[in-house]
């Protein structure tokens, strides 16, 4: 982790489920207070789902907000308001 002013920048690994929901998958930053501010997902790929239609995303942040979905395989950044660990 990078401490940053008072917001701390943290990378999340997801390993729950096939998609899981913000609030599930920050669970241990939710309680007893929640600790995290913002959530953004990291993508940098090459999709080529049709031969038509190749989609090229070369490191972009796209914010994921509370009520949304987190996806095994994803890269995403926890910007946090206060000291915290991370467990399983």
């Amino acid at each position: 982790m990078r401490q940053k002013g008072s917001v701390t920048l943290g990378c999340v690994v997801v390993t729950v489920g096939v998609g899981a929901f913000v609030q599930i998958a920050l669970q241990s930053l939710e309680s007893p207070d929640r600790i995290w501010a913002s959530l953004y997902q990291y993508d940098n790929l090459i999709d080529f789902t049709t031969r038509e239609n190749v989609e090229i995303i070369l490191g972009g942040f796209k914010r994921v907000l509370p009520d949304g979905q987190m996806v095994p395989g994803k890269g995403y950044w926890a910007y946090m308001v206060d000291d915290g660990v991370i467990v399983p």
